[in-house]
This record gives C-alpha cells, structure tokens and sequence, in this order.
C-alpha cells in the first residue's frame, strides 16, 4: 500500500476519462441507444465525476491489497479470490470499532475487578459492552461465511511457480517506481525493456536458487498417517496415485493430499488405483474427490458389485471406473507402466462382496525407466504363499516368480507380523523397502519382527512414520536417488553393481 497508494492516487487524480461519463462514446450508449437521453441525463460529468472520484479512493487502498497479495495467496495458501476486495470494506470497517471496544472493554472490566469506583454502573456497562462487542464479532464472521463460496467467489489453484512469482513482483514493483514514472514520461522505452528482461533473467534463476523441486520427484511416498499413498508424476505429465490413505478422524483427502498436490502443481489426477477399499487405501480418494477431478479410478475385478457404492462415493461416472485382474498392464507412457498381478480374474466371478478384502487386494508393479516398486497393499502371508505357487504353476507370466522381482517394496500391510514373508523377499529381492504407517498408531506398526527380517535380508529401510514422505527421483538412465526429510541416499547401478553414497539433509516437509 505504502508503494502503489500514491501513483494509483496521482493517476487517479490526473485520469481525463470521468470527462467522458456522458459521451455517446461509452459502451452504455452503444448497447442502449432508446435511453440515450436519459443516460446523458444521469451520466452527466459535472454531477457525477466528484462521486465516481470518491468511489475510486475508497476502493484504491484495497485494489492495492488484492494486486500485491494476489500471487502470495495462491502460492502459500493454494486458493484465489478475485472479489475479496469488496469485502475488505466492511470487514475493515467492523474490525475498527471491534479493537477499540475490546480495549475499553478491557479497561471496564480491570476496573470492576479492582473495585475502585462506580461497580453498579461499571458491571452494567461491562455487560452492555460485551453484548455489542459480541454482535460486532458475530456480524464480522457472519460476512465472511456469507462471502466465501467455494467455486464461486473463491477458487483452488496450484501455486504457480517461483518464476511466475519474481517475474510479477519484479514487473509490479518497477511500473509503480519512479524511475518507470519518469521513463514513461520522457519516453525512454529501452529503459523500460532492459529493466523488464533483467527481471524476467533474474526470475529464470529462482526456482534453482530457492531448490522448487524439492517436494518434488517421479514417485512420492506421500505420509498420509496410517494409510498408503504413492503418487507417480511422469515427464508427459501424468499423475497416478496408488490409494490414498484414509481415516475417519480426519479428512485426509482435504487435509493431506489436496494440499500436497495442489502445492506441487497438480491441479487434477488422470488415474487414482485402489488395492482395495479399506478406509486406510480408499477413504482418501473419496474425499480427494470433492475438490479435485480424479479422470479414472481403478479397482479389483471384483468390486463389480459394490460399483454403485463406488459411484457414490467418489461422485465418479461408471464409464470412469476401470476393473483390473491379473494380467493387464496399464501403459502410462513409452518405459512406464503398471502391471497388475494379483487377483486372478477367475476369483472376480462370484458376485458379492469378498469376505476379506485384504485377501484379494490388488498386487500392482510399477516399472518406471527399469526402477521397479512392488505396492502390496495389504496382502498378509498366506496371500503371499498362494501369490508364489499360482505363479510357479500358472505360466501367466514368463519366468513364474521372477516377475515380482523389484528395486522397492513397499512392505504389506503398513509393516504388520502377518505380512512380508522370507519366500516373498527371496522372490522379490528388493533393495529398498518403504514401511507407510502412521506414527504412534494403535495397531503396533511396523512389528518389530518385520523390521528385524528386513534388515536381516540387508534391505535398506525407509519409514513415513519416523521419516515423512519418500521421494525417489528417477533419471532416464536408470539412476535412482532417495530422499526423506533427514536424509537422501543415491543407488546407481553400474556394471552390475550399486553405489550408495549417503549424504544427510534436511528438506521441506511434503
């Protein structure tokens, strides 16, 4: 306010175009020729340039507002709202007689607690005070509620990024100077495009400088509490989420997810795969839902008989839904795609609900530029040994059991005593294994047993509970880097071989 109040006043106070209000120049003479002179009449400039003036400067403090605070609001905040200076009218209003009523309010009821002079008339004020101070508050709030419509008056969007950021504030800040002023005025244009790019070269720096892409990678472990949640961004620019996290203390979809994506400049998610639709895999899509377009949701063969709950649910169309079985791959772009390994389509005939979904949620195998991740959702042992057998016996995938082997393993059911077998790990071989359980949860993950097998097969170990989300950056050519928010460790594969380097950072939260 301080830096644009007074050039958008002097331009207000030098502006010609109020001269105009009456000519048949104007828009409203164009569009309403029949009441032409009836609008000359009302649109007379002597009679109304004094009001639109004062108009014009009462809104000017909060035009100055909304153009400064426009791009902070969406990037720290992940919402805009173009009319919100309309409402700093009364709210600015009601907020000045709220302050110092409160102060005096403060004063009254000291002086009533100390006794001193007048407690009949000063009680009596106290209580009259405190009953208009409150109806002020209530009013306050009241327009608040009233003007925030979702959709309507406020809108979600994506932070933009650093650049977009220095670009605005860079390019706001010098057109409001003196020195563009007074290049405008003597017509020194060069002046004004070679300050103009140095601004633009200065903001192509920022996201480097400032690290953007630190929340940023090709898979994300996202820390959703006691849910599982990986998010896959492609270089086409894809976003495919395997489950979602869920509880009902919480709305995780509103709370967790939305924020984290819309922060990561995912404004909508092409596909959304459900292992199964336990509150900790699918509460958190559905409540994602609400806020963001999921294109495609995908689930267990199964499932059929619970579509219209599905539907309902997530507010999807059933031309949206995509049923999957053992076998099927999902393409997502040329070295990226998603097999599906378990259940078998044979299993997904009966028509009622699976006593058990954790014993037909779906095994899903991501191949990601050669880096493999195994999502197990919930599968416990026995899953596990009857996984083994089909594929030995099978013949649906070449090479039996050695299609489960994967770099990752995201570990089955949040690290429980029930799941993660030692025949499973010697099919998979992972190198890494990421627990997603929440911290502190009542159900004891991960087991300690687990850890202690997991470690005792020399897997490296990453936990969302004691580390937050998972960050695996992948390069086209097979190099893998992991990231948490204490550490992140580099895994090349070279000449059959890895090199781990670890190096110890503290990053952003995602």
């Amino acid at each position: 306010m301080g830096f644009m109040l007074p050039r958008l006043d002097s331009w207000l106070a030098g502006c010609r175009n109020f001269e105009m209000a009456g000519s048949e120049k104007t828009f409203l003479f164009r569009f309403f020729p029949e009441n032409a002179a009836i609008l000359r009449k009302l649109l007379e400039p002597a009679k109304w340039k004094p009001v639109i003036r004062s108009l014009f400067r009462v809104f000017l403090p909060a035009l100055a507002i909304q153009m400064g605070m426009f791009p902070a609001t969406a990037f720290l905040f992940n919402y805009i709202s173009p009319l919100s200076f309309l409402i700093n009218l009364p709210v600015t209003l009601l907020a000045g007689l709220i302050l110092p009523a409160g102060l005096v309010l403060l004063c009254l009821t000291e002086l009533l607690r100390l006794g001193i002079v007048f407690p009949g008339l000063l009680q009596m004020a106290a209580a009259l005070g405190g009953t208009g101070l409150e109806i002020l508050t209530e009013t306050l709030l009241w327009i608040n509620h009233l003007y925030y419509r979702e959709n309507l008056t406020v809108f979600l969007t994506v932070s933009p990024s650093p650049f977009l950021l220095g670009a605005y504030y860079g390019a706001l800040f010098f057109y409001f100077s003196d020195t563009a002023w007074l290049a405008r005025k003597t017509g020194r244009r060069q002046r004004l495009i070679l300050f103009m790019a140095a601004v633009l070269l200065g903001s192509a720096f920022l996201p480097a400088a400032l690290n953007s892409r630190e929340g940023q990678a090709e898979l994300i472990f996202v820390s959703v509490g006691q849910g599982d949640c990986l998010h896959i961004r492609t270089p086409g620019g894809k976003n495919v989420l395997i489950d979602g996290g869920g509880t009902s203390n919480c709305n995780v979809g509103k709370r967790t997810l939305l924020p984290y994506l819309l922060k990561n400049g995912v404004s909508q998610i092409d596909l959304a795969l459900l292992s199964h639709l336990h509150e900790d895999h699918y509460l958190g899509i559905c409540q994602l839902a609400e806020d963001m377009e999921i294109r495609q949701i995908g689930l267990y063969e199964g499932n059929r008989c619970l579509e219209s709950e599905v539907l309902r649910q997530t507010g999807a169309e059933a031309w949206q839904l995509l049923y999957l079985s053992a076998g099927q791959r999902i393409s997502l772009e040329p070295g990226i795609w998603i097999d599906v390994l378990w259940p078998r389509k044979e299993e997904a005939q009966q028509e009622e609900e699976p006593d058990d979904a954790n014993e037909t949620g779906l095994l899903l195998k991501l191949c990601y530029y050669g880096i493999s991740v195994l999502m197990t959702g919930d599968l416990g042992k026995d899953e596990e040994a009857e996984i083994l057998e089909w594929l030995k016996e099978s013949g649906t995938f070449p090479g039996g059991t050695e299609v489960l082997r994967s770099d990752i393993l995201k570990v089955g059911h949040h690290g429980s005593r029930n799941s993660t077998s030692d025949e499973f790990l010697a099919a998979v071989q992972p190198r890494i294994a990421v627990i997603q359980s929440g911290a502190g949860n009542r159900f004891g993950h991960p087991h300690r047993e687990t850890v202690e097998n997991l470690e005792k097969h020399g897997i490296l170990i990453y936990r969302n509970d004691t580390q937050g989300a998972v960050l695996a950056d992948i390069d086209p050519d097979g190099a893998l880097r992991l990231r948490t928010m204490f550490m992140q460790e580099r895994i090349r594969k070279k000449h059959g071989g890895n090199q781990r380097q670890k190096k110890y950072t503290r990053i952003s939260e995602i």
